[in-house]
């Protein structure tokens, strides 16, 4: 049975290998997965028609698109100039075609094979016969899309460790954050208009829309900052614990050690200063930042 704490080579699909490249990114345990987080989303939530594909740009021409519809024609190519591999896609829906090419992946021709249905997104440009899908992300459509069709979290990488690849082992641990018990009471939740912490978690991988992803990164700021809080005063509360010297106060000295001053201190400065004599008197630490 998976929980939070399963090492993450314990993971289906994650191996030896995949397991040290994680840990490069200080990844161990599940929690540490769900706890790693996107630093940026591709919003591949609206999927064009074919046909309005350049037109729905604010420019009217080349841009970013997601398409969906079946491979007419895959094949590979091999450019003897650069000794290159290209890969050359027809896809089509009901209202149209477009091509789409990616170099140096000819195995996509046998994954994505003819009469697939597919996600596209990615960059659309002005080809030599019209506008091309230059090297877009894939998937076939079997249910819930990952990579494309919706919202998708880029996360931090390291070498051999894409973010395609994360999505696709992070995306079922999602499940596990209901395990997770919310430290803050409702009527915290409640006052400042905060989703819960298993929802914040969903929210951030895989938004249901940019407002929810925002939604979900106030939470997870209020709790970094809460938790930040929290250590403070325990850590105040720790050194006020212990015993420190009392330096009595003597009035007559600060007034001679003013006096002699080439200027005349301020309120705040007064009033600051009178605090910090004080504390000084006191048998427990002080510590400020003046």
């Amino acid at each position: 049975m998976l929980n939070l704490n399963t090492p993450t080579n314990k993971l289906a699909g994650v191996g030896p290998k995949m397991a040290k490249r994680l840990e490069k990114l200080g990844i161990e345990r599940v929690q540490d997965l769900l706890f790693h987080f996107p630093f940026r989303y591709d919003d591949f939530s609206k999927v064009t028609p074919i046909a309005k594909v350049g037109l729905a740009s604010p420019e009217g021409g080349p841009g970013t698109f997601c398409v969906k519809g079946k491979i007419l024609e895959i094949k590979n190519q091999r450019t003897q100039r650069r000794r290159m591999f290209l890969t050359h896609a027809i896809i089509q829906d009901k209202t149209g075609s477009i091509k789409a090419i990616w170099f140096n992946q000819p195995y996509l021709a046998r994954m994505l094979k003819k009469g697939s249905q597919v996600v596209l997104a990615g960059k659309v440009e002005y080809g030599m016969s019209g506008l091309v899908m230059q090297n877009p992300t894939y998937e076939k459509v079997k249910g819930e899309t990952v990579h494309a069709g919706r919202i998708v979290p880029v996360y931090p990488e390291t070498e051999g460790l894409s973010s395609k690849w994360l999505r696709r082992v992070i995306l079922p641990l999602l499940k596990l954050t209901d395990d997770l018990k919310d430290y803050l009471p409702t009527e915290i939740l409640k006052r400042n208009s905060l989703m819960s912490s298993a929802d914040a978690l969903k929210q951030i991988h895989f938004p249901d829309s940019m407002a929810k992803a925002q939604e979900a990164k106030k939470r997870l700021a209020f709790d970094e900052l809460f938790l930040l809080q929290l250590k403070t005063l325990e850590l105040r509360q720790k050194w006020q614990a212990h015993k420190a010297p009392k330096i009595n106060l003597d009035i007559d000295l600060v007034k001679k050690l003013v006096g002699q001053l080439s200027f005349k201190l301020t309120n705040a400065q007064r009033r600051t200063a009178w605090e910090i004599l004080q504390d000084l008197a006191k048998s427990k630490p002080m510590n400020r930042l003046l």
